[in-house]
């Protein structure tokens, strides 16, 4: 069984016609890679920018703006979220895909009906660039992860729009339920103080999301492989968010040991030493 696998795996990577794999199967004129590249580019350049113009001065209030920003990728979210859901319903129920068609749809049976839903979904990561400029604006941490998130996690996103793949739409699925309660996070905590604490969940759903994103993307490609099924769509943009789902987990999860298991073991350390120099005092 392992053997038939194996070679299945060599056929299936020698039969490819690489020529195809880049071919713009998109109606979008939005797609094009050229506004992808000029996205990123502006993206880096107007936040390196921003910092080099607050260098010298006082961050800016921008709570409220923040805020509306915020609130707004979070109804556009839950809204992209409602379409993706109801045409993955759509397609299993009226349709009657398959469950192997809606992990690796051949016969172009579910990916048509949410092409827009997706579409959205990509257009959504230029928006989400103003949270890098606020940040820079009101001169707070701007990390590695965040920056390199931003500029990178459009790549993928723009893969599944311009040449399609079937397993792709639940990515955007898992992604666009995240930021629904991330950016409606963000739009509360700067007025609801206690809504901080369930900061350390969000980071912990993200971790979950690229785990369960990479198992959809493997299941997709062991359909492909060991059962013969070509999935609509370019197989290199399950490649490259493979790819780039298993370097977001590692940084996500460095990220989270570090804030919150290192630091609640650091903030426990600092205050039973100082109850123990109180006792000290005391005596």
């Amino acid at each position: 069984m392992q053997s038939d696998v194996v070679q299945r795996a060599v056929q299936a990577i020698s039969s490819m016609d690489f020529s195809a794999w880049f071919a713009r199967t998109s109606p979008y004129t939005f797609d094009h890679p050229a506004i992808l590249v000029a996205g990123i580019s502006t993206y880096l350049v107007v936040l390196s920018s921003i910092v080099l113009f607050m260098r010298n001065r006082k961050p800016y209030q921008l709570k409220l703006p923040f805020a509306i920003e915020s609130g707004f990728l979070s109804v556009f979210s839950f809204i992209t979220l409602c379409g993706i859901v109801s045409s993955a319903m759509r397609s299993w129920i009226v349709d009657g895909a398959s469950f192997e068609d809606l992990v690796c749809d051949q016969n172009g049976t579910v990916l048509p009906g949410m092409r827009i839903w997706i579409h959205l979904f990509y257009i959504a990561k230029h928006v989400e660039f103003l949270d890098s400029f606020f940040l820079a604006l009101q001169k707070k941490d701007l990390a590695f992860l965040h920056v390199f998130h931003h500029a990178s996690y459009i790549i993928p996103c723009w893969g599944a729009s311009y040449g399609g793949f079937t397993s792709q739409w639940h990515l955007a699925l898992l992604n666009t339920f995240i930021h629904t309660v991330m950016y409606g996070y963000y739009a509360l905590s700067g007025y609801v103080p206690a809504v901080k604490k369930i900061a350390k969940y969000i980071t912990s759903m993200q971790m979950i999301q690229f785990l369960l994103g990479n198992f959809g993307l493997g299941l997709a490609f062991w359909y492909y492989v060991a059962h013969g099924r070509h999935c609509s769509g370019h197989p290199w943009i399950a490649s490259s968010s493979n790819l780039f789902t298993g370097i977001y987990f590692a940084l996500f999860a460095k990220m989270y040991i570090q804030r919150y298991i290192r630091g609640t073991s650091k903030k426990s350390d600092a205050a039973a030493q100082k109850a123990s120099d109180a006792d000290k005092k005391a005596q």
